[in-house]
């Protein structure tokens, strides 16, 4: 048996050492992406509790509801002050109102207890800043959408957004 040469000795020792650096690293990145267990954990609503088991077995919105959920998606579609990521931002919140059941689980948790009047005040935020990034003309085609979200905002036990309140 050939006997290692002292300089290919300490390439072998390198490499060993390397790769055990390597080894370590990957071990320690994936216990800290792993999930902590010290028992601390954020108490939820037991509304979203319920809300988490029951809405994706919900079914869509029908009747009224629906319908005026639908016209506001038509008013959005026809208003070009939207920019179109903006828009299509507001057709696909729209559509949660519509079919909750499509909603992630995170978005069930991040909404709280009242979904559909968060929905709704997130419709409402996003129709109140495009409409000051437009200097907030008076004859805008976002201040009546903004008004009816408000209305739906209201019905569904929310706090409307401020800047369509005093609009006549």
């Amino acid at each position: 048996m050939k006997r290692l040469l002292p300089v290919q000795i300490r390439i072998l020792l390198i490499v060993v050492l390397l790769l055990l650096a390597v080894v370590a690293f990957i071990v320690v990145s994936q216990q800290a992406a792993q999930p902590s267990t010290s028992g601390q954990s954020m108490a939820l609503d037991p509304t979203i509790i319920s809300n988490l088991t029951s809405i994706p077995q919900s079914t869509p919105l029908s009747g009224q509801d629906a319908n005026e959920m639908v016209a506001l998606g038509e008013m959005v579609k026809a208003c070009d002050a939207y920019t179109p990521e903006r828009r299509e931002q507001m057709l696909i919140e729209i559509d949660l109102v519509i079919n909750p059941a499509a909603m992630p689980r995170d978005v069930i948790i991040g909404l709280g207890a009242n979904l559909r009047a968060r929905l709704l005040m997130a419709l409402g935020s996003r129709t109140s800043i495009q409409w000051r990034l437009d200097n907030q003309p008076a004859d805008s085609c976002l201040v009546p959408i903004g008004k009816r979200i408000n209305e739906l905002i209201v019905a569904a036990g929310g706090t409307p957004v401020a800047a369509f309140q005093d609009i006549p």
